[in-house]
Parts: C-alpha cells; sequence; structure tokens
C-alpha cells in the first residue's frame, strides 16, 4: 500500500521526525541501507518499496540531507554505506 507522506528536509529541533502526529512519515527512520525510498509525484511523496517488507520491519529509506549542517546529524547506523552523517550519498 502507497501512502502520501510530508517528509521533512530536516528533522525539527523539537518533536522528531514526521513532525505532525498525523503524518505516516512519523514511522519511517533513516538508514544508509534503507528498505524504502521516497518518491515524488506532484505534490505528493510517496514511500515505495526496494525489496519485500515482512510485517514487523522497520520501515527506512536515506533521508539524504544537503551538506549544510551535516555534522548536526551524525548516522550512528552500522551500514558498510553509512558515511557517518545523514546526507545525501550523490
Amino acid at each position: 500500500m502507497l501512502v502520501p507522506v510530508s517528509v521533512p528536509r530536516k528533522p525539527r529541533r523539537r518533536g522528531g521526525d514526521g513532525g505532525s502526529p498525523d503524518n505516516p512519515a512519523r514511522f519511517l527512520n533513516h538508514s544508509c541501507d534503507p528498505n524504502c525510498e521516497a518518491q515524488q509525484e506532484h505534490l505528493h511523496v510517496w514511500i515505495v518499496s526496494l525489496r519485500a517488507v515482512r510485517a514487523g520491519d522497520e520501515l527506512t529509506f536515506d533521508y539524504g540531507y544537503d551538506l549544510q549542517d551535516y555534522q548536526d546529524y551524525p548516522c550512528t547506523g552500522r551500514s558498510p554505506h553509512c558515511a557517518g552523517f545523514i546526507v545525501a550519498q550523490n
């Protein structure tokens, strides 16, 4: 099932990811080895799985922030693809 979500560019200092309790993005976490990706279609952002996701699996995507203030967003993941910070890979 695809659900349109509002994905923040950077998390707020307070309130965390997803911002609003009405936003399903609050259930998504960052990973440098994600099982989902964000795809924008007009005014909607869709979260699409990259591989099979089983019931109970954590849904993740690469937040891919730009380099501005990158040091404020360290990544603590253990993926071999991790750059150490939550930044775009390209």
